[in-house]
């Protein structure tokens, strides 16, 4: 040090570090700061920075003093520790914050990897997404064994995102061509997929379960009631006819052991009458029969073109299945084993489902067009109610 350094105070021992000294013990910091700065002291500067900055309780104003000490004295240890409390501080602040920034994350991420914070940079790098950075971050910190399990974690990872990736594009294939069982079963198997669980959700509500529904065969309107029975009454019944004659299930439409379809009284209180004659047992419909249920409430129930029977009742119309129906596409039944489905068995013909070739055997859904030519137009459509599955 020269004689005009020592003339001026500047150095470790002149007037402006004992000011400064005495500023720091009346707790003075701020201007013990500009002191030890003025005394060509940068390095007592930065460690009265640091102090200054820990005791600062908002993170903005910590933050500044933080970088300001990084600054004073570059290359100090004081320098290297303010940089790295600064850059712990700004990842800090942005993992606070409600919606994460990722430019913000990945400036404190450079700045942690500057301050040699290599473990705290790589889960900064790791955060805003950039994974290259994460393992190099891992390298210099020597965490090799990290970085290995990293790059098995990614391949695993893309592994199942494939594999996910085909069963979306399987699923979406196996529904467009009528496999809806084999469809939802597949997206079982991906529960933590958010695509496929939609995908189920939307299926689920889609398909065809009974015990009715609105469809147009050969380009006639039909409501038709699926199972082996149907039955008419004001309660509890296939269709319900709000009649204070009728009994709260009060006929019921089956088929003998021949196959042929029969209607028969269940024993009500007001009784089913055929011209005027009370019925008892089982009745064939024959060609066609006019009912007059409790007396009151006409009836009629005659064949229908499908295989089952048209019943028309106090303004309603079905049809009643009462097994399979046949349409020029296939035969459309109900399945119970497995879950309740209405299915479509085409047999030797031919069926198209949006210009698809179906399997033998598919889930009907609403919204299904079904054509026995690739481009030909719908001889079945399940209709949509209300404008919607349901």
């Amino acid at each position: 040090m020269g004689l005009w350094d020592r003339i001026r105070g500047i150095g470790p021992g002149g007037y402006r570090e004992r000011k400064a000294a005495a500023l720091e013990r009346a707790g003075q910091l701020s201007g013990a700061v500009e002191a030890f700065l003025a005394a060509g002291l940068p390095e007592e500067a930065g460690r009265l920075q640091l102090v200054r900055a820990e005791g600062e309780r908002e993170p903005a104003k910590r933050l500044l003093l933080l970088r300001t000490a990084a600054q004073m004295a570059p290359g100090s240890n004081s320098a290297r520790e303010a940089a790295a409390r600064a850059a712990k501080l700004r990842y800090e602040l942005a993992r606070g914050r409600g919606a994460v920034l990722r430019a913000e994350v990945l400036g404190a991420a450079e700045e942690l990897l500057a301050a040699s914070e290599y473990r705290l940079a790589a889960e900064a790098f790791a955060e805003a997404g950039d994974h290259e950075r994460e393992v190099q971050a891992l390298v210099q910190a020597g965490a090799l064994a990290e970085v290995e399990a990293k790059l098995e974690r990614e391949i695993a990872d893309a592994r199942e995102g494939n594999e996910v990736a085909l069963a979306i594009r399987t699923a979406q294939d196996l529904d467009r061509s009528g496999e809806r069982r084999k469809a939802l079963a597949l997206a079982a198997r991906f529960p933590d997929d958010s695509t496929l669980r939609d995908f189920r959700t939307r299926l689920e509500q889609r398909l065809l379960r009974g015990p009715t529904a609105d469809v147009v065969i050969a380009g006639t309107r039909a409501t038709l009631a699926f199972g082996p029975v149907f039955t008419i009454g004001r309660g509890e019944a296939t269709c319900v006819v709000p009649s204070p004659q009728l009994s709260r299930v009060h006929l019921e439409l089956f088929r003998d052991d021949s196959g042929a379809p029969c209607v028969r009284d269940l024993d009500t209180k007001n009784g089913t009458f055929l011209g005027g004659a009370r019925v008892g047992g089982a009745l064939p419909v024959g060609a066609g029969i006019r009912l007059s249920l409790g007396g009151e409430v006409a009836c009629e129930v005659v064949p229908h073109v499908s295989g089952g029977v048209r019943v028309e009742v106090a303004g309603h119309s079905m049809v009643a299945s009462l097994g399979p129906l046949f349409t020029p596409v296939g035969e459309i039944a109900q399945v119970v084993e497995g879950g309740h489905y209405i299915v479509l068995r085409r047999g030797k013909r031919q069926a198209f489902l949006a210009g698809l070739e179906v399997a033998p055997e598919i889930e009907l859904a609403h919204g299904d067009k079904l054509s026995s030519e690739r481009s030909g137009a719908p001889q079945v459509e399940l209709l949509m109610v209300g404008g919607r599955a349901g």
